[in-house]
């Protein structure tokens, strides 16, 4: 009896140096019916909780903080070298090749009310609103000097985004329901206008352009994929299983679109057939007011407009799966490039890694993290 139990005491002391190591002070405060609780906190002050059935091997997801700067935010975005910040009479880059947030430039005549910024490897794009009139505006950022270079005057826009080719803005007409995606070009001095399309009775929130794709997310009808030729946009799918979807997210690996459905408190997972343009709903989980997401290291990282906390889940062959859930103050807006994820709060701004750490139990184990 006596060796039996030094031999338990042994595996337990085992389980929580190597989750001590993984850098974060973890404990084991209840063992019974083979389930183990485990809780902690990441820099001694964010605690982090998991409930959810893991196997032995699996992973659990946590973020650690690098550095932060007290600054609202609006938009952001980044392109592995400088973090993107558009914030109430504000453009800011952070240098991040230090791991952490450097301010580097700073433009607050240029940008009053931005909503959205986009960088392609030769611009910076910002959608603003001053004096009653939505504007596309047009950056140069060399690395060291931020330019204003000029801006056009666009219709009630909702959304933007863009790559080296073209710049899409969606827009609903003033007073009336019927929504429009348009292309720009520029060509460093002036915005040209190139085709517009009518997407009909809708409300579109959030629009990503990857891969040749231009997701457009409309709000109360899921969301839909376009390609663009230069001359026409083409439809290639949609999906409507939402209530109010938020935000969109894309696994350009694995072909996997994720959802967040604010009004249904849910996140939606589902497949690109790229070859035959189609998509197909595999997963629905449990999210409340589940609102931005982005795809980062194999997860998606889902961000609420009520709750205080930053969920991760994994798409485990087709099923969405809860492997973190971060307390943090009030989050909302979030980003990720290679290496980091970024999250906007209220009050700051977040510059974060994604630790994994591995479950060792020979059970199938429930975590309470």
């Amino acid at each position: 009896m006596i060796k039996k139990k030094i031999t338990t005491i042994l595996l337990l002391l085992i389980l929580c140096c190597t989750l001590t190591t993984m850098g974060m002070g973890l404990h084991e405060n209840n063992k019974s019916n083979h389930t183990i609780v485990l809780q902690g906190f990441i820099d001694d002050d964010i605690p982090v909780r998991i409930t959810g059935t893991i196997e032995v091997g699996e992973m659990v997801y946590t973020f650690h903080e690098l550095d932060n700067d007290a600054k609202s935010s609006y938009a952001i975005t980044s392109d592995d070298s400088f973090l993107y910040v558009g914030k109430i009479y504000g453009l800011l880059i952070y240098d991040i090749s230090g791991a952490t947030l450097s301010l580097v430039a700073n433009d607050i005549v240029n940008v009053r009310s931005p909503f959205f910024v986009s960088k392609t490897s030769t611009y910076l794009y910002v959608q603003d609103y001053h004096d009653s009139n939505y504007r596309l505006k047009a950056f140069s950022w060399d690395g060291t000097t931020l330019t204003y270079l000029t801006e056009v005057i666009i219709p009630k826009s909702f959304s933007m985004d863009a790559d080296d080719n073209y710049i899409y803005v969606s827009y609903r007409d003033s007073g009336a329901s019927t929504c429009y995606l348009q292309a720009y070009t520029f060509d460093g001095t002036n915005f040209t206008l190139v085709q517009t399309l009518n997407m009909g009775n809708t409300y579109k929130q959030n629009m990503h352009v990857t891969d040749g794709y231009i997701f457009v997310v409309t709000s109360f009808f899921g969301f839909s994929i376009y390609t663009f030729d230069g001359i026409n946009f083409t439809l290639v799918d949609s999906a409507d299983d939402v209530t109010v979807s938020y935000d969109l997210c894309y696994d350009s690996v694995n072909k996997n679109i994720f959802v967040t459905d604010g009004s249904g408190d849910k996140v939606l997972l589902y497949d690109f057939d790229t070859v035959g343009g189609t998509v197909t709903l595999l997963d629905t989980i449990a999210r409340t007011d589940a609102y931005k997401c982005t795809f980062h290291d194999g997860v998606v990282c889902v961000t609420s407009l009520s709750d205080r906390d930053t969920k991760i889940y994994k798409n485990n062959a087709g099923t969405l799966e809860l492997v973190g859930t971060n307390y943090f103050t009030t989050s909302r807006e979030i980003t990720s490039d290679t290496n980091y994820v970024y999250i906007g709060f209220t009050s700051k701004i977040g510059m974060y890694t994604l630790q994994s750490i591995p479950v060792y139990n020979a059970y199938k184990t429930t975590l309470f993290w």
